[in-house]
């Protein structure tokens, strides 16, 4: 299925990024981001950069492996990026990836905060599965 101007999709063209300011609301029992709530963040992470791979709807078909690897506090600003990494017929896979923002300076570790793959289905208006051009890799760690 050919793009819009019959160039190739690279993961790069589809990095979508989401910031997010940390309010006492976010955290659970332990006064740390609910995980519930980055749960959320990255879907809409997902979706997003699903949506720019080929400009229709998406709907999130599978989130599989989830890694909570550091504790986020009340008061720090995380970013989380999306990339697609795979496309099959109609659906592909989004790679999401939470860091520390770039905001703070005491943030600037930049030590992983939580990884996630999803897996999006595209959809006619109709709702109708949706074949998907496929995301040509260029760079060594995405092939």
């Amino acid at each position: 299925m050919p793009t819009e101007n019959n160039k190739p999709i690279t993961p790069q063209d589809t990095i979508a990024t989401y910031t997010q300011f940390i309010f006492p609301s976010d955290l659970n029992a332990l006064n740390t981001l609910y995980g519930g709530s980055i749960l959320s963040w990255m879907d809409i992470t997902a979706a997003i950069t699903a949506q720019r791979h080929s400009k229709i709807k998406f709907t999130t078909a599978a989130l599989y492996d989830v890694n909570f690897i550091r504790p986020v506090s009340v008061g720090q600003i995380i970013t989380l990026q999306g990339k697609i990494t795979r496309v099959f017929n109609t659906s592909l896979e989004v790679a999401i990836t939470i860091y520390p923002s770039d905001y703070q300076d005491q943030y600037q570790d930049h030590q992983l905060i939580a990884t996630a793959h999803f897996c999006m289905v595209g959809l006619y208006p109709q709702g109708t599965k949706q074949p998907l051009p496929p995301v040509v890799p260029v760079t060594p760690e995405e092939k």
